[in-house]
Protein backbone atom coordinates (compact mmCIF):
# COMPACT_ATOMS: atom_id res chain seq x y z
CA UNK A 1 0.00 0.00 0.00
CA UNK A 2 1.60 3.73 -0.93
CA UNK A 3 2.19 5.94 1.57
CA UNK A 4 0.51 9.03 1.71
CA UNK A 5 1.76 12.34 0.27
CA UNK A 6 2.87 14.91 2.85
CA UNK A 7 1.14 18.11 2.33
CA UNK A 8 3.69 21.09 2.56
CA UNK A 9 3.68 24.76 2.75
CA UNK A 10 6.30 27.62 2.44
CA UNK A 11 7.39 28.41 5.82
CA UNK A 12 5.03 26.36 8.12
CA UNK A 13 5.35 25.44 11.03
CA UNK A 14 5.55 21.78 11.93
CA UNK A 15 5.54 19.58 15.05
CA UNK A 16 8.05 16.86 14.30
CA UNK A 17 8.08 13.81 16.33
CA UNK A 18 9.33 10.19 16.02
CA UNK A 19 10.43 6.80 18.08
CA UNK A 20 13.12 4.60 17.96
CA UNK A 21 12.45 1.25 16.49
CA UNK A 22 11.18 -1.40 19.05
CA UNK A 23 10.83 2.03 21.43
CA UNK A 24 14.44 1.26 21.82
CA UNK A 25 16.52 3.88 23.72
CA UNK A 26 17.97 5.63 21.09
CA UNK A 27 19.27 8.57 23.21
CA UNK A 28 21.27 5.95 25.81
CA UNK A 29 23.79 8.75 27.18
CA UNK A 30 23.85 12.35 27.19
CA UNK A 31 26.38 12.11 24.35
CA UNK A 32 23.57 11.08 21.69
CA UNK A 33 21.66 13.68 22.81
CA UNK A 34 24.50 16.14 22.27
CA UNK A 35 24.95 14.63 18.56
CA UNK A 36 21.30 15.11 17.53
CA UNK A 37 21.62 18.12 18.38
CA UNK A 38 24.88 19.04 16.25
CA UNK A 39 23.28 17.49 13.31
CA UNK A 40 20.30 19.25 13.64
CA UNK A 41 22.13 22.50 14.44
CA UNK A 42 24.39 21.65 11.12
CA UNK A 43 21.59 20.91 8.76
CA UNK A 44 19.93 24.07 10.28
CA UNK A 45 22.71 26.55 9.03
CA UNK A 46 22.81 24.70 5.36
CA UNK A 47 18.93 24.05 4.66
CA UNK A 48 17.83 27.31 6.17
CA UNK A 49 14.95 26.19 8.67
CA UNK A 50 13.96 27.61 12.25
CA UNK A 51 13.77 25.57 15.26
CA UNK A 52 11.28 26.57 18.20
CA UNK A 53 12.25 23.86 20.50
CA UNK A 54 12.56 20.11 20.59
CA UNK A 55 12.61 17.81 23.63
CA UNK A 56 14.53 14.92 23.61
CA UNK A 57 13.28 11.62 25.71
CA UNK A 58 15.34 8.06 26.20
CA UNK A 59 13.11 6.56 22.87
CA UNK A 60 11.80 9.54 20.91
CA UNK A 61 11.58 13.28 20.27
CA UNK A 62 9.52 15.85 19.32
CA UNK A 63 10.36 19.29 17.32
CA UNK A 64 9.00 22.33 16.56
CA UNK A 65 10.23 23.27 12.91
CA UNK A 66 9.49 26.16 10.24
CA UNK A 67 10.54 25.16 6.97
CA UNK A 68 12.43 27.91 4.23
CA UNK A 69 10.51 28.35 0.62
CA UNK A 70 13.60 26.37 -0.65
CA UNK A 71 13.19 22.96 1.23
CA UNK A 72 10.16 21.30 2.67
CA UNK A 73 9.99 19.57 5.67
CA UNK A 74 10.63 16.20 4.06
CA UNK A 75 14.55 16.91 2.83
CA UNK A 76 15.20 18.55 5.94
CA UNK A 77 14.46 15.36 7.83
CA UNK A 78 15.66 13.08 5.19
CA UNK A 79 19.23 14.59 5.62
CA UNK A 80 18.93 15.12 9.45
CA UNK A 81 17.34 11.53 10.05
CA UNK A 82 20.08 9.62 8.11
CA UNK A 83 23.21 12.15 9.24
CA UNK A 84 22.50 10.77 12.71
CA UNK A 85 21.58 7.06 11.66
CA UNK A 86 25.13 6.82 10.22
CA UNK A 87 26.46 8.42 13.57
CA UNK A 88 24.57 5.92 15.70
CA UNK A 89 25.11 2.98 13.77
CA UNK A 90 28.91 3.61 14.03
CA UNK A 91 28.93 4.27 18.16
CA UNK A 92 26.56 1.93 19.30
CA UNK A 93 27.25 -1.09 16.50
CA UNK A 94 24.01 -1.10 15.81
CA UNK A 95 22.30 -2.82 12.95
CA UNK A 96 18.96 -2.26 11.58
CA UNK A 97 16.44 0.56 11.73
CA UNK A 98 16.85 3.13 14.05
CA UNK A 99 13.04 4.78 14.12
CA UNK A 100 10.13 3.26 14.08
CA UNK A 101 8.99 4.49 11.34
CA UNK A 102 9.06 8.06 8.66
CA UNK A 103 8.83 10.90 10.75
CA UNK A 104 5.40 12.21 11.76
CA UNK A 105 4.24 16.10 11.37
CA UNK A 106 1.69 18.22 11.78
CA UNK A 107 1.13 21.86 10.83
CA UNK A 108 0.95 23.74 13.61
CA UNK A 109 -2.11 26.30 13.45
CA UNK A 110 -2.09 27.76 17.31
CA UNK A 111 0.05 30.40 18.51
CA UNK A 112 3.71 29.02 18.25
CA UNK A 113 4.81 30.29 21.71
CA UNK A 114 1.80 28.79 23.46
CA UNK A 115 2.57 25.59 21.77
CA UNK A 116 6.17 26.07 22.79
CA UNK A 117 4.75 26.17 26.70
CA UNK A 118 3.22 22.76 26.36
CA UNK A 119 6.82 21.28 25.54
CA UNK A 120 8.05 23.08 28.33
CA UNK A 121 5.25 21.84 30.59
CA UNK A 122 5.75 18.10 29.52
CA UNK A 123 9.51 17.82 29.90
CA UNK A 124 10.73 20.23 32.13
CA UNK A 125 14.49 18.55 32.55
CA UNK A 126 14.65 17.43 28.89
CA UNK A 127 13.41 20.74 27.11
CA UNK A 128 16.02 22.51 25.05
CA UNK A 129 15.90 25.63 23.42
CA UNK A 130 18.18 26.20 20.21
Amino acid sequence: MARVRRVYYDRAVYHIFNRGNNRIKVFQEDDDKIIFLEVLGRYQSRLEFKIYGIVLMNNHYHMMVETSEKHDISKVMHAMTLAFGRRYHKRHQYVGHLWQSRFKSRIIETDVNQRLKMYQKSARNVYHPL
